[in-house]
């Protein structure tokens, strides 16, 4: 979708230049978010350092699809008996295929040129100019064009039947009603209309001899309300009073000597709720990014313009965390820790001015940036294992970010040559370790949890193992104060000495020699009066400061001298 140029550096300042891949469309996805890093140094070095920043790209619409009609003209049009001269067939409906401009972008629509239709280029209305011959289906395009210059159009087939019979014309000599033409108002759905409509006739008619012509059948005389003067004029089906399918009607009372003309306008109610323009809609947000326009949420109301006006509001968990304006603009209101919230299940409350409303169910979900770094529990580790002992212990850092912003790498430094330790996955693998090849009893390494993020980032714990020497003398004394349970050691070969705490310590000459076997025997000795002691032998071997198996000497409680 994007490429980026290499790096052009002028002193300390360096720059870019971000590129289209390809071209945007605007009705699939209105907001990019393209993650830029900017690194230094050689890429392969572990010094390089880096920065990360995320752009927002808006798509801005332009006018570039044709209009899409809303009117469905997958089906034919099958003129009823009843419709006359006059009547308006169908009223076709587009809007502008650019999301942005279908409510801006005026429409006008045209047919092609035949004897028997006619259509309003406003209001897009289908006017029956002639009847066509019985049972014919005729097919004529249609025509819809945004105004302008270089407006662009669409083009479909509509498909009309005509009746498949001739009705019986009425035999019209004269006027009616003294040439007046009628007006009145009802609203959609109400059975009467709003001032009740009666027709003064130019000459007494019974009433039963008269009928009426156009309307779509939704108006006939009420012949138990009318005199032979004076008709009155009721609405026969309701149902077909909608303001939405309908705005007027045009239809006539007739008789055999004449017809009147009535024109009834429909009055809008707000009888329809409003409906989301999308099933779902599906958002997404970049994690610590600044308050920024997410996307659009927005609904249309059937209704006309006085009840139509709606007002966006949003409802769940989190919703204090966005805002909506009254176009249906979708925005964030704060930067948001995913660590915090990962997904937010929301609802957008269209609400027209009538009071009617619809839910438009939606989620935002955040996306994850490297904001964390990986944690040990403790800085400091202190592990202590016994000579020639193995041991795993588990050392694991703690990344709540996710992904390989997540995924930590474990490696060790410090490690002496040749020291069998090693770290994978949280584990630290421990190996045995012989005292007597080691400068001193402890090692001190530094364990490193790396995460796989962009920049990475990285921590640290020291870790210290103590090494515990195997070849050690212990001894027990079961009495309870001192001196009597107070315990030296005395070795009978001078070249080892043991210490207060049972350690054999080589005391002889030079270093002790790798190949150097030796056996002795220590004694433990208590400082009672008399003292006691007990013996334990001690085999060296194979460089190993070990005894073959672990000696205890207990002593027995001194005896009193009478």
């Amino acid at each position: 979708m994007f490429t980026i140029d290499k790096a052009r550096c002028n002193g300390k300042e360096c720059f870019t230049t971000l590129r289209l891949a390809k071209k945007l469309d605007f009705e699939s996805q209105r907001i990019h978010h393209v993650m830029v890093t900017a690194e230094d140094g050689n890429p392969l070095s572990n010094r390089t350092l880096s920065t990360t920043h995320v752009i927002a790209i808006h798509v801005t619409d332009k006018n570039d699809e044709p209009p899409v009609f809303v009117t469905d003209l997958s089906q034919e049009v099958q003129l009823s008996n009843d419709q006359s001269v006059g009547d308006v067939i169908l009223t076709l409906k587009a809007v502008d295929g650019d999301e942005s401009m279908k409510n801006t972008i005026r429409i006008r629509y045209s047919i092609e040129e035949n004897d028997y239709l006619a259509v309003d280029p406003d209001s897009g209305a289908v006017e029956l100019k002639k009847l066509p011959p019985p049972g014919n289906l005729l097919r004529l395009k249609v025509t819809a064009k945004e105004e302008g210059e270089h407006g662009m159009e669409t083009v479909e087939e509509l498909r009309f039947r005509a009746r498949p019979t001739e009705a019986p014309k009425s035999q019209v000599t004269g006027d009616l009603c003294n040439g007046k033409v009628y007006l009145a108002t009802i609203k959609e759905g109400e059975s009467d209309f709003e001032e009740p409509l009666v027709i003064r006739l130019s000459k007494p008619t019974d009433p039963n001899s008269l009928h009426v012509e156009g309307g779509f059948s939704a108006f006939g005389v009420d012949t138990a309300a009318s005199t032979n003067v004076d008709i009155r004029v009721i609405p026969v089906d309701v149902a077909l009073i909608d303001y939405e399918k309908r705005k007027e009607f045009e239809l006539y009372v007739t008789s055999s000597y004449g017809r009147c003309q009535i024109n009834v306008e429909v009055i809008d109610v707000n009888d329809n709720a409003p409906k989301c323009d999308h099933d779902t809609f599906t958002f997404y947000v970049t994690e610590n990014h600044k308050p920024t326009v997410l996307g659009e949420v927005t609904a249309t109301d059937a209704d006309s313009a006085i009840d139509s006006s709606i007002t966006y509001s949003i409802h769940g968990e989190g919703a204090e965390l966005f805002a909506i304006s009254e176009e249906g603009e979708f925005r964030s209101l704060v930067p948001i820790d995913r660590e915090e919230h990962n997904m937010f299940e929301l609802t957008v409350r269209a609400t027209d001015s009538g009071g009617k409303w619809v839910d438009c169910i939606g989620k935002v979900v955040v996306r994850d940036i490297n904001d964390n770094t990986p944690t040990f529990e403790h800085s400091e580790c202190l592990i202590e294992i016994d000579e020639e002992k193995t041991l795993k212990q588990k050392l694991e850092a703690h990344d709540p970010d996710i992904g390989e912003n997540g995924e930590i790498v474990y490696t060790l430094e410090n490690v002496p040559q040749g020291s069998a330790v090693d770290a994978s996955a949280g584990i630290l693998f421990i190996g045995k370790l012989d005292r007597d090849t080691m400068e001193n009893d402890t090692v001190r390494l530094v364990l490193r949890a790396t995460d796989r993020g962009q920049p990475p980032r990285t921590s640290a714990t020291n870790v210290t193992i103590k090494v515990k020497v195997i070849g050690a003398v212990r001894a027990d004394d079961a009495d309870a104060t001192a001196p009597n349970n107070a315990i030296r050691y005395v070795s009978d070969d001078r070249r080892f000495r043991i210490s207060d705490s049972g350690e054999v310590i080589y005391a002889g000459e030079g270093v002790l020699s790798k190949d150097t076997s030796a056996e002795f025997r220590v004694f433990a000795v208590d400082g009672g009066d008399p003292p006691h002691n007990s013996s334990a032998i001690v085999i060296i071997n194979e460089h190993m400061s070990s005894m073959q198996s672990e000696h205890t000497a207990q002593i027995m409680h001194n005896e009193t001298a009478q």
